[in-house]
């Protein structure tokens, strides 16, 4: 049986695939700002969904 023409050695595939940890982490100085449009603003009885004692 012949050797596969695909193997690659597994020091090399280790050397071409490890990456610094330095590289692996993304970093933000200045936290993410909301979207424009989003809304903190909770409304239970919006659409239906303050009842009264029946459930109407």
């Amino acid at each position: 049986m012949s050797e596969s023409p695909y193997a690659l050695p597994v020091e090399e595939f280790l050397d071409r695939t490890r990456v610094p940890v330095v590289d692996q982490v993304e970093t933000r100085t200045e936290p993410r700002l909301p979207d424009p449009d989003w809304s903190t603003r909770l409304d239970p009885y919006l659409d239906g969904g303050g009842g009264d004692v029946d459930g109407d």
